[in-house]
């Protein structure tokens, strides 16, 4: 049996609640917004490889909490990356 195909829709624009509930839903993003506060430097986001040709696309493999801190903070700011390659 073949698992349905889903798809995953994305708006071109946060809704209004977006913005606090990324310091509020969230102990982690607390946390690293703690440590932002604090002058603590945050670590690199890791990003798993995408390949456009195959249609894969990259994906977070850790630091989701700590970009959405940072968009709390600043929502222009850059967010540094460690892109690896995914060694199946």
């Amino acid at each position: 049996m073949t698992k349905p195909t889903t798809t995953v829709t994305w708006k071109h624009e946060p809704d209004a609640h977006d913005y606090p509930a990324a310091a509020d839903d969230n102990a982690h993003v607390a946390d690293d917004l703690s440590k932002v506060h604090e002058g603590q430097a945050l670590s690199p986001v890791l990003v798993i490889q995408g390949d456009m040709v195959k249609g894969i696309p990259a994906q977070i493999a850790d630091g989701y909490h700590r970009i959405c801190a940072s968009y709390h903070v600043d929502e222009n700011t850059e967010i540094p990356c460690r892109i690896v390659e995914w060694d199946a």
